[in-house]
């Protein structure tokens, strides 16, 4: 099931309305899609499959990475949609003459699913060539991030008049992000993870723009690769990063110009 606004876009990417067919790039794996009726998806399994009632959800819903996936490659529309639950990927591996391939349905599933396959806010092996990924936060899972594998961003500053240039790389459930300006003739930038409140605030998704208030400040976000806000700066390599065994703390993050908040701090 492929929930939100643009699920039928998934459907009309396979070829697939009310009806069944083999995945373009992997013809073991056999996928149906139907809008005839509430759970008509699960209408041949009626004798194994009872839907509970879905619980109540009283949170606000978060944004989940949606598509089809074979051997990393897209064969769906893809993108994020809202989900009231959790974001979740299940990985199907098989073999054909010998090679092997995967395919990856990214959805929003209820919280309890992913709660009993055991993996709230982690991956797991549900068994042999079936596996899965859940998480609860904004786009914490998608082609490219998992809570297997994070997304690390570079945390520092650079100031070349002031012969500064530090920082680290940091895991981040967030996107990456910086912010430069010109100040006292020296061309300052800062790089740092931030939530994706703080990049909807000045609509850098994956683009740069100037900070609303303070046109002479630009800021940049990403979440396209490791490390991305460092694309732009060959200049800076970032060390190896280094083993933390303390326990993760808060910390408070947001944009402020002149005193006032350009995004939902917290």
């Amino acid at each position: 099931e492929i929930t939100g606004k643009d699920k039928t876009s998934h459907f009309r990417s396979l070829e697939l309305d009310n009806a069944c067919s083999g995945l373009p790039g992997d013809r073991e794996v056999t996928a149906c899609c139907c809008d005839s009726s509430n759970s008509c998806n699960i209408a041949n399994y009626a004798d194994v499959i009872t839907p509970p009632t879905p619980p109540p959800f009283n949170e606000f819903p978060i944004s989940c990475w949606n598509g089809v996936y074979v051997n990393g490659a897209a064969i769906t529309n893809a993108g994020y949609q809202s989900c009231s639950g959790d974001c979740a990927s299940v990985t199907l591996q098989t073999t054909i003459a010998g090679n092997q391939h995967n395919a990856t349905l990214y959805v929003c599933d209820p919280t309890s699913v992913c709660q009993a396959l055991n993996m709230s806010n982690k991956c797991a092996t549900v068994e042999p060539g079936v596996s899965g990924c859940c998480c609860d936060s904004d786009a914490c899972l998608t082609p490219q991030k998992s809570p297997a594998n994070p997304l690390t961003c570079y945390v520092g500053l650079n100031a070349p008049k002031a012969n500064i240039n530090i920082g680290a790389e940091v895991n981040c459930n967030g996107m990456c992000s910086s912010l430069n300006a010109m100040v006292n003739g020296d061309n300052v930038t800062t790089f740092q993870c931030v939530p994706r409140s703080v990049c909807k605030s000045f609509s850098a998704y994956n683009s740069c723009n100037s900070l609303k208030g303070d046109r002479e400040v630009t800021g940049c976000c990403c979440d396209t690769a490791n490390a991305c806000n460092l694309a732009s700066r060959p200049d800076i390599t970032p060390p190896t990063p280094a083993p933390n065994t303390d326990f993760p703390i808060s910390c408070w993050s947001g944009i402020y110009v002149n005193g006032n908040p350009l995004s939902a701090p917290g």
